[in-house]
């Protein structure tokens, strides 16, 4: 688990993209669905982890639902 504010956004950012990607901009339905990430955002697996991670695989590594 990490701390880190602006990692935890990231990672955020990251999952949302997946979920536009998949669904569409209108994703949520007026606010009605959410983007859940897993692993979730508060740990060092989040779905940013490559952009800070080296050593991290270059590919997706996280699932995103609605």
């Amino acid at each position: 688990m990490h701390h880190d504010a602006k990692r935890r956004s990231d990672d955020r950012a990251e999952a949302f993209k997946a979920c536009k990607a998949h669904w569409g901009t209108g994703y949520s339905r007026g606010g009605k669905l959410e983007c859940d990430e897993y692993p979730f955002a508060a740990t060092y697996q989040g779905a940013a982890q490559a952009k800070y991670d080296p050593a991290a695989p270059k590919t997706t590594k996280y699932s995103a639902r609605r």
